[in-house]
This record gives structure tokens, C-alpha cells and sequence, in this order.
């Protein structure tokens, strides 16, 4: 059951993916742009925008010819992660209305 699920649902994981990304990228952006929020409300479109620079980078090392070496992306990838923990916190506590 479950891998039928899988299969049937995969090619739509791309598409959820990117909608999502863009939610996170550009919602803080439209609500800082019309007074909801706060500017530190941006922290959470810098994390978002450093997520997608990490999985950019591990989706491209998969590839036959990537943009980082594996190891660079392995070096890189916990510091990528550990600035978007900041972002996000960032923007969610000091924009907090």
C-alpha cells in the first residue's frame, strides 16, 4: 500500500516542494510590504532562501556533473542549516508583533 502511494504521488513532490519554498521565501516578504509584520519578520525569508541554497547544493551532487564536490557540500551543508536555525528564530521571535 504504502509504495503503491509512493509511486502514484511521486512526480507531484517537486511541485508541493517548490510551492512550499516559495510560501516561505515570499509570504514574510508581502507581509513586512503591507505593515502586517515587522522588517525582522525577513529573518524567516533568509532562512528560507539559505534552505534552498542547501538543497540546491545536495540535489546537484547527485547529478552527473555538480556544482560543489560531495565533500564541500558535506562541509558546507551544517553550517547552511545551523544560519537558517538562526534566520528562522530570528524571525519568528523579533517578529513577533
Amino acid at each position: 500500500m504504502g509504495l503503491a502511494a509512493i509511486s502514484a504521488f511521486r512526480p507531484a513532490v517537486p511541485a508541493v516542494h517548490a510551492v512550499a519554498g516559495l510560501v516561505i521565501v515570499l509570504l514574510p516578504i508581502y507581509a513586512v510590504v503591507k505593515r502586517t509584520m515587522p522588517m525582522h519578520f525577513l529573518g524567516v525569508t533568509a532562512g528560507g532562501v539559505l534552505i534552498g541554497i542547501g538543497g540546491l547544493a545536495l540535489a546537484s551532487a547527485a547529478m552527473a556533473r555538480p556544482i560543489l564536490p560531495l565533500e564541500v557540500v558535506a562541509a558546507l551543508l551544517p553550517w547552511i542549516l545551523l544560519l537558517m536555525v538562526l534566520f528562522y528564530g530570528y524571525g519568528f521571535i523579533m517578529g513577533r508583533r
